[in-house]
Parts: structure tokens; sequence; C-alpha cells
């Protein structure tokens, strides 16, 4: 009887440790993603910003690896907060009507500096 009683209390841990650990990723698309503050600074808009820095920053788009998003890639479109993106070719590739846009970074991790097409939630593209 006590054999079962740890068997279930083995098993029950175990669930517990495997939906905490899951739970860390991120799974809707354009789910909000934190940028480090040296490049949050640079990349996202805030009230403090002076006319011209933010002027620059809402046409910028920034993109980080973040472990966090499905594909690993975070980016601020525009001075946005930084939000999860995937990978694209063309609109329809994009979840929930979002839109392909391009990026100043490689998605392959090569040091070419090659532009990279990433999705960007519908509302930040109107």
């Amino acid at each position: 009887m006590m054999r079962r009683f740890d068997s279930a209390l083995a098993m029950l841990a175990f669930l517990l440790l495997a939906v905490t650990i899951g739970g860390c990723a991120l799974t809707e698309p354009y789910e909000s993603c934190g940028f480090p503050p040296t490049e949050d600074g640079l990349c996202v808009a805030s009230a403090g910003d002076p006319e011209e820095v933010a002027v620059k920053k809402s046409s910028s788009n920034c993109v980080i690896e973040q472990p966090q998003c499905p594909s690993n890639f975070c980016v601020s479109f525009h001075g946005s907060s930084g939000l999860c993106s995937e990978p694209c070719e063309e609109d329809a590739d994009c979840a929930d009507g979002g839109a392909c846009k391009e990026f100043a970074f490689d998605c392959n991790g090569e040091e070419d500096d090659s532009p990279c097409m990433l999705c960007v939630k519908p509302s930040l593209t109107k």
C-alpha cells in the first residue's frame, strides 16, 4: 500500500515539475517579451525621450534573440515594446493577420547582417 502511495506521489511531483518548466515558454503569437535594459533604451520609445530621440526610435526596428519566444525572436517595430515574432516570407505566413516586415538582422546567425523578414502584430502596422 505504501509503495503505491510513493509511486503516486512521485508521479504527481514529476507532472508538477513538467508543467512548471513547460510554463516558461511563450506560445501565443506576438506575446510580450523583454528587451535587456541596454537595448530597451535604444529601441523602445519612452515618455522621457527628447523629441528627436523619440522620432528616431519610432522609425526603427530592433530584434534580439529571446529564448522565451517560440522562434527566439523578440522585436520592437517602430519603437513598440518587445513582442515575440516568427520568420516569414510574406504577410500570409504571419498569425492573426500580422504583417511580414524587414529587420536589419540575420535570421540564420550569420555575420553578414543581411535583412531578416519577421512577423509584426497587425495593430503596429496600421
